[in-house]
């Protein structure tokens, strides 16, 4: 397993970033029935995404609208949507006073600009640089904001 300490550049954070995303987006694919050459689900993840904002929160992302309609939250498999603002407001206040950790124990110091929401509102998946970070380990419980 790769770890973040081999990676000191930014260049490096940001190819250890899309080396997860690009991990945890085959899994989510082949996870709801997803092929991994000449798919369906993997053509439509290679589409340049558009800006979108939510009809609901407002928030605007750089996810491909068929991106965010399957990706879904590898532990449960429940589908994820963009967080409102209030939740960022809330967890960013909570990263600057340094109690936030994501489920595999680091605590998270950089202010989330967006993330993806569980459907049962138990988790957060950060979205940093306009890539959703879907790992278990890097998701934020949502308990004790």
């Amino acid at each position: 397993m790769l770890r973040r300490e081999r990676f000191g550049t930014d260049t490096g954070r940001y190819m250890y970033r899309m080396m997860l995303t690009c991990r945890a987006l085959y899994a989510t694919c082949a996870g709801v029935g997803g092929t991994t050459v000449g798919g369906g689900s993997v053509q439509a993840l290679a589409r340049v995404p558009d800006l979108i904002t939510h009809p609901i929160y407002g928030t605007a992302t750089m996810l491909d609208p068929d991106l965010l309609e399957i990706l879904v939250c590898p532990e449960t498999k429940e589908p994820v949507a963009l967080a409102d603002d209030k939740l960022l407001e809330r967890l960013n206040t909570a990263i600057g006073e340094g109690r936030v950790k994501t489920r595999g124990g680091e605590s998270v110091e950089e202010p989330l600009e967006s993330g993806l929401v569980r459907e049962d509102g138990g988790v957060l998946y950060p979205v940093r640089d306009d890539i959703p970070i879907m790992l278990i380990d890097e998701a934020i419980p949502l308990d004790s904001i």
